[in-house]
């Protein structure tokens, strides 16, 4: 294009599949035209005049602050723009306030015409890969390397209402509900291992803890009682100089004395 041509009215640009597109630019004579025919003029047919599509020609209408007059919005051509009272135009077509529908009172339970009884599906009835995958109350599944037992059917909720842990279930049997802030755990760390002899109940905080140090710190099993007595764990300092022959309690509670904090508290002692 020759400079004498003057500038060109389309935006090229690259489209995201490699290809080159054109945006037409609004003109100010474009401009001039929509503010003065917008108002009072149908928009499809100014849209064709500016050869514009409809939504472009409302999105710039719409930047530009213009609007339709109220003699455009009180006529025919305005359509659906009318809103108000029953110049709306979907208004005789509209269900009235308090309008009673035709088949109130008709529609009973078990209402059944024709055949419909032989197809309705029946209250908890299962068919296809869903009867084919059921697995009865007492199976038994891994989920995360955890043995679930199934318990109940209950439809429509998270699997961990009809389904337990089998570790819990067989603690739960041997010594009542797991008390709040406690879990049960595995001495040998095996998941799969469900005897009770591996079973041992711990706090959640001792949860966080190491499998090693746990064991050093818990020879022995802690009870139901145990927990509800509020028994405090042994720090893991204290449990490594306990395993290694009890010399490091002493060592540990010199080293409070002289840093003048007590890493080491009985748990007898008032707090």
């Amino acid at each position: 294009m020759s400079a004498a041509a003057g500038p060109s009215p389309f935006l090229r640009r690259a489209s995201k599949y490699g290809r080159e597109t054109r945006r037409r630019l609004w003109s100010v004579e474009d401009e001039r035209r929509l503010r003065a025919l917008y108002p009072d003029t149908l928009t499809a047919a100014l849209a064709a005049r500016l050869r514009r599509s409809l939504a472009a020609t409302y999105q710039r209408a719409r930047q530009l602050h213009v609007a339709k007059s109220e003699a455009y919005l009180a006529s025919p051509a305005a359509c659906r723009l009318r809103r108000r009272g029953d110049e709306h135009p979907g208004r005789a077509t509209q269900f009235p306030k308090g309008h009673v529908p035709a088949n109130k009172g008709l529609r009973r339970p078990g209402y059944a015409p024709g055949r419909m009884a032989e197809t309705q599906f029946r209250k908890g009835q299962r068919s296809g890969k869903a009867a084919e995958h059921l697995m009865p109350i007492g199976s038994t599944r891994l989920i995360d390397g955890y043995r679930y037992r199934k318990v109940s059917e209950v439809p429509n909720v998270p699997y961990t209402v009809n389904w337990k842990l089998e570790s819990v279930l067989i603690w739960e049997a041997a010594h009542g509900p797991v008390p709040p802030g406690h879990a049960v755990a595995f001495s040998n760390g095996d998941k799969g291992d469900v005897r009770l002899e591996n079973l041992e109940l711990v706090s959640r905080r001792e949860l966080l803890r190491p499998r090693h140090h746990r064991s050093a710190c818990h020879q022995s099993r802690r009870t139901p009682d145990d927990a509800r007595g509020g028994a405090r764990p042994t720090p893991v300092g204290v449990c490594r100089a306990a395993a290694s022959g009890g010399s490091g309690l002493r060592s540990a509670q010199s080293r409070g004395r002289e840093t003048g904090r007590s890493h080491y508290r009985d748990p007898g002692s008032p707090s």
